[in-house]
């Protein structure tokens, strides 16, 4: 949700000198099961419509950020939102991390890529043997842009 909050505020008041931001799995487009579920339970959940990748969603209808450096950290297993539904126009990079779209906040590699991005730019992520060894023992990036 602080990706919607987020650029939902940009879009109200530019925020300046804002840094550089990084989204986590992302839904810029929306989700297909929140469009799916809101067939079902839209009368009592709104909201579903407003976070699914149906036309005239509110997620669809936020222009993508200006003026703001933002790269972009992909579960690879997410079952919740479309690789397509990631990109957004303008992201500055984009990486994959082998896990799910809860578990990558606990993974280690997470915090580094987000510690590297927030430096250069770039989600420039070497993992070493030390990395190897936390997060069930594998490194959890799969690909770099």
């Amino acid at each position: 949700m602080g990706c919607i909050i987020l650029r939902s505020a940009h879009v109200m008041e530019p925020i300046r000198n804002l840094g550089r931001v990084i989204f986590l799995t992302p839904p810029h487009h929306g989700s297909s099961i929140a469009r799916r579920l809101s067939i079902m339970l839209g009368w009592c959940l709104p909201v579903l419509r407003q976070l699914s990748d149906a036309r005239g969603s509110y997620e669809r209808s936020l222009p993508a950020p200006r003026d703001m450096e933002f790269g972009e950290l992909k579960a690879l297993y997410d079952f919740l939102i479309s690789s397509a539904s990631m990109h957004l126009l303008g992201e500055s990079d984009f990486a994959e991390i082998d896990g799910t779209r809860g578990s990558i906040l606990l993974y280690s590699q997470t915090a580094m890529m987000t510690a590297s991005f927030l430096r250069t730019g770039k989600f420039d992520l070497v993992c070493s043997n030390a990395h190897l060894l936390s997060n069930v023992g594998r490194c959890g990036l799969l690909s770099l842009r």
